[in-house]
Order: structure tokens, then C-alpha cells, then sequence
């Protein structure tokens, strides 16, 4: 259990879980290497002299703030002057720890005789609409993450500090501590599409713990082999935390079950700690080179990114504690960098979209990215079809396939890789998902251009899908394959033999451009004509199943999804 006394100037960090975050403005810039992907907003209110920013979501920033010697719960949307501070009337002070949803949570500190007690707290964006989650005979309580309607944290209730849930207000309050399991203790500290995180202390060993509104449903994450473990945020099936196998702690991802957790410690790094969780990528710190840096990992150790490197040489050290992505594929990131002789300050990472700024298709493709009907080879033996992407594709007389080639609007992160490009292919031939390449390789580096090599040539027929990491929601690069097709209608049939016909009659089948649609059996140019009525004879053997390796009598392929 977290157990700061008072929200005093120069307390230490806050200890517990956050969630949420938004907005753009202009402030520092990072260096011109990084300057396409984060800006950094310092949300330091004019007159505070420290403050930490700890939950985002939905254009709302959370956190503190110092005002006249102690902290007071503070909110932002989208620059220091946006502040407001949501300390309620007649409170010593106060912090907020997450949003959600136009909530925000946290606690209020108020003086009462022998010293100050700490009152879970629930707000509307003003201080005025403070709510006191203080349950019933609770000594103490604070809300640490808010989603849904739902608000977790921590009450002290019998001598038993006690992971609790709260639906709004005081009377909503439940006891999720899993005393049944033997837990001396309990604390909830972060919440998601309606699963609670934190930890359970059993036997004296504290437990990173999942619950889905009761202390029956706790789920045990501690993993095999740690010393303790600890849960903070949760989003869509993943939780973050941290594990110590020894003294010092390494930074932590599941998925719903001790078995699946994930080390994320980096490999430069002696410590490390993940705070926040969205949308499959994950904030945190880790201590690398002597210095505390704020961190992003997507999932694995190998993807972790630092996120000090885009901070004024004047930040120190920096922590990251929520991730937030608002679904047009901004990505928001909240926390503290710490100043050299001076305080902290609450920062906002911002990074713009990364989009699919051009790919190129095959070389001699004439019908643009994303549209490659191909053609077979000639000859007389088994044909083989030839494939966009594929090293050591055969060459075609003056027909080259490229290597497909890709570049992106600013870097993404993680860059591409083999293991993190998604494949996939409609099956419209219904072959099975054996058809379907894999990437074997990808060279490129920054914004790109990056080339991908394929295990296989893309299915005929189908339509092949790439999508990235890194980039933003909803961008992919298609490809679709059907040889033969010569009117680009979708369907291989006698219509595409009219239509070479009447292409060859009015020349324009010979046009330089028109070869690698028209020159079905691949011949080379004799007497400045290469498409010739050959090829009307290779397209109905074609047709015909004739040394074929595919059906194209009838085939057809539907637009792509």
C-alpha cells in the first residue's frame, strides 16, 4: 500500500497505478532526428514549482500540482494553461491518479485531530464536483484508476487495507480482497474493460492480482520464480506491473494468467517498471546508462523505446506513467521529467500518426500500388507462377519483379519486422492459409523506404494484406493476383480473350507500356511486336487447365476487404 502521509511539497513520486490522456500544442520540439515523431508539452501551471502528470484519456490529463507548499489534484486538456485545480473546499491537498470517461480519481487529504486522513476521491472536472468514495468505517482510502464507471483503489476497513471497487459512490464500495485466498492486504490499482489490477500480500509475499468485481474472481500473476509482483493498469486483456526475481524490479506484461507474463526488462537495463498500459503498447521507466527514462514497449523487451531521448538536455531523468491512443491514431503518453538542481515537471508526449506515405508495386506493373494482376512464364514445362516480393523470382525478358517497398510518413515504432508484419490473404480460391506468404525479410531503417521479401508468391486469385506495428490504426498496403486477367474485371474468362483480341488489333496491346498485362506467354519483341495471336493461344490453353498449376477457367477475384 502506497502510505503518503500528506500531498506535501516534496513527497516522494506517487507509488501506485494510473490510466488515460490527450491533446496537441506546440512546446519542445525533439531533435531533428526524432522532430516527426513526439513532441513533448510541459504542463508545469504558471506558480507551481513541481507536478506530475499521471493518467490520460479522452483529452483530460490527470495528476498534481504544487500550490502554496502542498500538491492539489490537478487536470489538464492539452497545455499548462489549461489547468484546473480540482482540490475540494476545505482540503489540505490532494492528487489525481487516472481518468476516464469525464471522471477522475484520486484522493483528498483533510485535517482532523492528531494529524490527516486520506479520503478516496471522485471528481467531474471541477472541484466543486468532488465525491467522497470514503467507505463506511474506513480509515483511510484513495481511488487509484477509473474506466468504465468503475473506480478502484484502496480503503482500510477493520485493521485490513483492502483492494476495494466503487461504482460512483461511497455505498457502491467492494471489498475485493481475496481473504479466502489467505491475503493479509490488498491494493487495486488500475482498472480496464471491467478487470481490476493491483496486488494481494499471501504468506508475507506480495502477489501482482486481477479480479473482475469480486474478491472470488481474483486471478493470482504472480510469476515463477519472483520474489514479489505488482499489477498497475489494465486495457483490453493485457496488465502492467513490475516482478522482482531479485533486488531490483523489471518491468512486466500478462494476459490474464501468471503463465503469460511477458518480461519487458530491457537488456541495458539494472531496473525497470511498466505503469501504464493501451491498445497493445505499454509505459513505464527504465533505469539504463545511470539515468531514469521514461519508456514505450509494444509488447516485448526488444521493442522498448526511449522516450527521454526527445527531452530538452535539461531533463535529467523522466518517467512515463499512461498511455492513451484516441483512435484517429495520435498516441499520447503522460508523466515527469526532473530538472537538474530544480523540480519536476508534468509532460505530455505527443506523437502524430504514422501513416503509409507510398509503396511502389512491381517493376512493370502498369496498373499502380496495390493492383497486380500477374501473368505465368513461358514455357513448355510445369509453369511457375511468378510472385511480387519473392527473392529469386525468374526473370521474364524485360519483366522484373521488385521487392515490394514501402515508406511511412515519419518512423515507426517498433520499425518493421518480419516478426511484427502482419500477412494475410482472402483464401477466395479456398486453398487453405497454407497458400499465404510470410515476410522472411525487411531492410529499411527511420521513415523508409523499407523492402520486404515473401516466403512465397502471393496466392493467385487472392488478395494479399500487409499491416504494420508501428503505424496508425486502419493503414495497410495491398496487393491483389490474377494472371490472365487482360480487362481487369475481376473474373478470367473468354472475355478476356475478346478483349486481347481487339487490344491487338488496335495496337495498343504493343505499346511498351501494355506489355506485362498483354504479353501473356512472355515472348520477346520480334520485328517491334511482341503481343501476338500466341498469346491468345497461351490464354486459352490457360483457360483450358493446359501446364497450368492453377484453375483459371472461371476464376475470379473479389475486391479487396
Amino acid at each position: 500500500m502506497r502510505t503518503t502521509a500528506l500531498a506535501f511539497i516534496g513527497s516522494g513520486s506517487r507509488n501506485t497505478s494510473l490510466y488515460a490522456l490527450f491533446i496537441l500544442a506546440p512546446v519542445f520540439m525533439a531533435s531533428a532526428t526524432h522532430a516527426q515523431q513526439w513532441t513533448v508539452i510541459n504542463l508545469e501551471p504558471a506558480g507551481s514549482s513541481q507536478s506530475d502528470a499521471y493518467g490520460v484519456e479522452g483529452g483530460q490529463q490527470v495528476g498534481r500540482a504544487g500550490v502554496g507548499g502542498y500538491y492539489h489534484a490537478a487536470m489538464w486538456t492539452g497545455s499548462a494553461g489549461s489547468w484546473v485545480d480540482l482540490n475540494p473546499s476545505g482540503a489540505l491537498g490532494s492528487e489525481a491518479y487516472g481518468a476516464g470517461a469525464g471522471q477522475q480519481v484520486g484522493y483528498a487529504s483533510f485535517t482532523v485531530p492528531g494529524g490527516a486522513v486520506h479520503r478516496a476521491a471522485l471528481w467531474s472536472g471541477s472541484a466543486g464536483s468532488w465525491v467522497n468514495l470514503n467507505p463506511a468505517g474506513s480509515t483511510f482510502s484513495e481511488a487509484a484508476g477509473v474506466s468504465g464507471g468503475q473506480q478502484v483503489g484502496v480503503a482500510c476497513v477493520g485493521g485490513v487495507c483492502r483492494a476495494s471497487l466503487w461504482t460512483g459512490t461511497a455505498a457502491s464500495w467492494v471489498d475485493l480482497n481475496p481473504g479466502w485466498a489467505g491475503a493479509s492486504n490488498s491494493t487495486a490499482s488500475g482498472v480496464g474493460d471491467a478487470q481490476q489490477v493491483g496486488y494481494a500480500q499471501v504468506g508475507g509475499v506480495d502477489r501482482a492480482s486481477l479480479w473482475t468485481g469480486t474478491a472470488e474472481s481474483w486471478v493470482d500473476l504472480h510469476p515463477a520464480g519472483a520474489d514479489s509482483s505488482w499489477a498497475f493498469a489494465a486495457h483490453a486483456g493485457q496488465q502492467v506491473g513490475r516482478t522482482h526475481p531479485g533486488p531490483f524490479g523489471r518491468a512486466a506484461l500478462w494476459s490474464g494468467t501468471a503463465e503469460s507474463w511477458v518480461d519487458l526488462h530491457p537488456p541495458a537495463a539494472y531496473s525497470s517498471e511498466a505503469r501504464g498500459v493501451h491498445a497493445g503498447q505499454q509505459v513505464g521507466w527504465a533505469d539504463v546508462g545511470g539515468v531514469t527514462r521514461a519508456s514505450l514497449w509494444s509488447g516485448t523487451a526488444a521493442s522498448w523505446m526511449d522516450l527521454h531521448s526527445f527531452l530538452p538536455a535539461s531533463y535529467v531523468t523522466s518517467r512515463a506513467y499512461a498511455i492513451w491512443h484516441d483512435g484517429v491514431g495520435f498516441t499520447y503518453v503522460v508523466g515527469r521529467g526532473n530538472i537538474l538542481g530544480g523540480g519536476g515537471d508534468a509532460l505530455m508526449w505527443v506523437k502524430a500518426p504514422v501513416t503509409i506515405a507510398a509503396a511502389n508495386p512491381p517493376a512493370s506493373n502498369p496498373y499502380g500500388a496495390g493492383v497486380f494482376r500477374d501473368v505465368l512464364q513461358n514455357t513448355t514445362a510445369a509453369l511457375t507462377p511468378q510472385g511480387i516480393g519473392v527473392a529469386g523470382t525468374p526473370a521474364e525478358g524485360p519483366y522484373t519483379y521488385a521487392t515490394i517497398s514501402v515508406t511511412f510518413s515519419s518512423a515507426p515504432a517498433p520499425a518493421p519486422l518480419p516478426t511484427n508484419i502482419g500477412v494475410e490473404c482472402t483464401d477466395s480460391a479456398a486453398n487453405g492459409p497454407e497458400d499465404c506468404p510470410t515476410v522472411t525479410g525487411v531492410t529499411g531503417s527511420a521513415a523508409g523506404p523499407y523492402q520486404l521479401t515473401l516466403s512465397a508468391p502471393p496466392p493467385p486469385r487472392e488478395c494479399i494484406t500487409f499491416t504494420f506495428v508501428g503505424t496508425s490504426a486502419g493503414q495497410k498496403l495491398q496487393y491483389q493476383v490474377l494472371p490472365g486477367d487482360t480487362n481487369l474485371d475481376g473474373t478470367v474468362n473468354t472475355q478476356d480473350l475478346l478483349f486481347l483480341v481487339q487490344r491487338i488489333s488496335d495496337g495498343s496491346a504493343n505499346q511498351p507500356a501494355n506489355f506485362a498485362r498483354y504479353n501473356i506467354n512472355r515472348s520477346q519483341e520480334s520485328g517491334g511486336v511482341r503481343v501476338t495471336t500466341q498469346d491468345l493461344l497461351r490464354l486459352v490453353q490457360l483457360l483450358n487447365g493446359v501446364n497450368a498449376t492453377q484453375v483459371f477457367n472461371g476464376a475470379t477475384v473479389a475486391a479487396c476487404p
